[in-house]
């Protein structure tokens, strides 16, 4: 399989463990997951160019149009992400410096995912790379 498309489903399989993964800890409510803190759509913003990196032929690059819609959606899946880092960042300050608020370790491999997909995507717009 084409290099930049192992890229878009390891950004795609990084982001579906994120969720998994604490995104803030609050002194009042605990650890909260991106599976109950709404981080889920990213999967569904991501499902176009994981399906676009899986089918057709893989031994290319994806075409002008595929490879123009997977970087589209993979950009909007990283604002997505950056949004709920703002969003977790925000809560975290809310909740004051008592030191029991934190950023979990989800949010940031979301956002690492998010990155991952979109340079995969990226990538494949050379039909010829590997």
């Amino acid at each position: 399989m084409h290099p930049a498309r192992w890229t878009v489903v390891g950004g795609f399989v990084t982001c579906a463990i994120s969720l998994a993964l604490g995104f803030v800890t609050l002194p009042l409510t605990g650890t909260i997951s991106g599976l109950s803190g709404d981080g889920w759509p990213i999967l569904l913003i991501l499902a176009i160019p994981l399906a676009l990196a899986v089918l057709g032929d893989r031994t290319e690059g994806l075409g002008p149009i595929p490879s123009t819609a997977a970087i589209a959606l993979c950009g909007v899946a990283v604002v997505f992400a950056v949004a709920k880092f703002v969003d977790a960042r925000l809560a975290v300050d809310a909740a004051g410096s008592s030191g029991a608020a934190s950023i979990g370790p989800g949010i940031w491999l979301m956002l690492t995912g998010a990155v991952i997909a979109l340079m995969g995507s990226v990538a494949s717009t050379s039909r010829r790379l590997g």
